[in-house]
C-alpha cells in the first residue's frame, strides 16, 4: 500500500489555516521521529523553545479542533496528542509495569456503532470510544 504524505503546510491550509511558523513546527514535532502520543512539555521540547508554552497548548487546541491532531486518554495525569492521520483509527497498549506503548490496529469497537446508537435512542452519533 503507498500512501502519499502530505506536507505540514498543505494540511494546515486543507484546514483553513493561516500558515504559521509556530503551526509548522508543533504539527511537524507531533508527525516525525516518533511512534507514541506526546505530551504538551514533550512537544515543546521537540519544537526547540520556538515557542512559549501558552502558545504550545493554545495551537494544541486549535490543532485537535480543527481534526490534524488527536488528545490521546492514556490516565495518566496529563493528557497526551498525536497526528490525527486520516483512516489511521487505532488504540494503544500500555504495559503497567515498564510503561512500554505499541499502537493496535484493531479495533472491535468499529463494528457496533449502530447497536449502541440503537440501545440509545437519545444519542444521533458515536464520535470516539474508550476501553480499559
Amino acid at each position: 500500500m503507498t500512501r502519499t504524505i502530505k506536507s505540514t503546510r498543505s494540511l494546515l491550509k486543507e484546514a483553513k489555516l493561516k500558515v504559521t511558523n509556530d503551526r509548522l513546527q508543533l504539527l511537524s514535532a507531533v508527525r516525525k521521529g516518533t511512534t507514541k502520543p506526546l505530551t504538551i512539555a514533550e512537544i515543546h521540547a521537540r519544537m526547540k523553545g520556538a515557542s512559549d508554552l501558552a502558545t504550545v497548548y493554545r495551537v494544541v487546541k486549535l490543532l485537535c479542533d480543527r481534526g490534524l491532531l488527536r488528545r490521546v486518554e492514556l490516565h495518566h495525569r496529563h493528557a497526551h496528542y498525536e497526528f490525527a492521520e486520516q483512516g489511521n483509527h487505532h488504540h494503544h497498549l500500555t504495559c503497567t509495569r515498564c510503561k512500554k506503548m505499541q499502537d493496535i490496529e484493531l479495533c472491535i469497537t468499529n463494528t457496533f456503532p449502530a447497536r449502541v446508537l440503537k440501545a440509545a435512542p437519545e444519542f444521533s452519533k458515536v464520535v470516539s470510544h474508550s476501553f480499559e
